[in-house]
């Protein structure tokens, strides 16, 4: 049954009391099983890292990836709809990515941060997310978001 059919199946070996199960048709699960159907919201300010990002997340088998290079500008992604995970650079030149950080939390989107700092200190909301050091490599992206799908799943 594809998901998203909004048929609910039936519990088969139940026999004549057989009723409907339940299905886990939330943005989440469906992540956790299938990145080609995911969108991801990418952040951040610096044009080569975020093409070189982007490459990396495609050629990984993300469907799509959303440039955005600021605060403002992912929110507006984010209120657009369709996003399943996002990559935030912590520093967005003279701002943060944290408020957006805080509505992906809010919404249940799962999403790692970024930065060129060793040391990056989160504040307390978000010291369980990951954070990748930039440049990027591409295995340390993909098993970081691969990571918080599987965390949010959970």
């Amino acid at each position: 049954m594809a998901a998203g059919s909004g048929a609910t199946p039936v519990d088969s070996a139940a026999g004549d009391d057989a009723r409907p199960v339940p299905v886990d048709e939330s943005p989440v699960s469906r992540r956790a099983l299938d990145p080609a159907h995911l969108t991801v919201l990418l952040v951040e300010d610096s044009l080569m890292i975020a093409m070189d990002a982007e490459t990396m997340l495609a050629a990984s088998g993300f469907r799509e990836v959303r440039l955005a290079n600021s605060t403002s500008a992912a929110l507006k992604e984010i209120d657009a709809g369709g996003i399943g995970c996002a990559v935030l650079d912590i520093n967005l030149g003279n701002e943060t990515s944290f408020a957006v950080a805080e509505r992906l939390l809010a919404d249940g989107i799962p999403f790692i941060f970024a930065s060129g700092y060793d040391d990056e200190d989160l504040p307390e909301p978000f010291r369980h997310i990951a954070v990748v050091t930039k440049p990027y490599v591409d295995v340390r992206l993909v098993d970081a978001l691969e990571g918080r799908f599987k965390a949010e799943a959970a």
